[in-house]
């Protein structure tokens, strides 16, 4: 029974090496899963992170084009504001232009008026109503018709240099209508 005891020792003991070994690696399986486990958590924690800051990251995002968007429609609104207003103002000047150049052109008018009419009833007085008709006035000195129109031609070319010269320089209408009071037909007459 030796021989047979001893081989019994042998096997129980390859026996309890082989059990040994395995829960070894049982052990070593075990804590490699663990190890794993917790690789796989602190990854799912990162993932759940990145998730969060990609949720913040597409919030904010919407916010800054939201606020992109009202930034447009105020400054294309500021812009249209600032479009009518430049209208507004050409059109201001239009029209104050206009009114200016009625004034004038009343002026001209108004004077033409009285010079016609005063060369109308001089020639009317007359004897004779030929072109270039002279007759002795109260002094004794001779009417001439063309040195009476001269002071007319004068008035209408500076009417004509204000107009040419109020389009250009763009002065204010107060001194436009100095510039018309300076030409006024009384002034060139006497």
């Amino acid at each position: 029974m030796d021989a047979n005891q001893r081989k019994l020792n042998e096997t129980l003991e390859k026996l309890m090496d082989r059990i040994e070994s395995y829960h070894r690696e049982k052990d070593s399986n075990v804590k490699q899963a663990a190890a794993v486990f917790a690789k796989l958590d602190t990854l799912v924690q990162s993932v759940s992170r990145l998730e969060a800051q990609e949720s913040a990251e597409a919030k904010l995002a919407s916010k800054i084009d939201e606020m992109t968007r009202h930034i447009d429609t105020i400054i294309k609104q500021q812009q249209k504001q600032e479009k009518q207003v430049e209208f507004e103002d050409t059109l201001r000047r239009v029209l104050h232009g206009a009114k200016i150049t009625g004034k004038v052109i009343e002026s001209v008018a108004s004077s033409a008026d009285v010079l016609f009419d005063s060369v109308s009833r001089m020639l009317k007085d007359g004897s004779n109503n030929t072109p270039g008709y002279r007759r002795a006035d109260t002094t004794g000195e001779n009417f001439d018709l063309s040195s009476f129109l001269k002071p007319l031609n004068s008035l209408i070319q500076g009417f004509a240099s204000v107009g040419a010269s109020s389009a250009s320089s763009g002065y204010s209408a107060g001194s436009r209508e100095k510039e018309v009071e300076k030409k006024s037909p009384d002034a060139e007459l006497e």
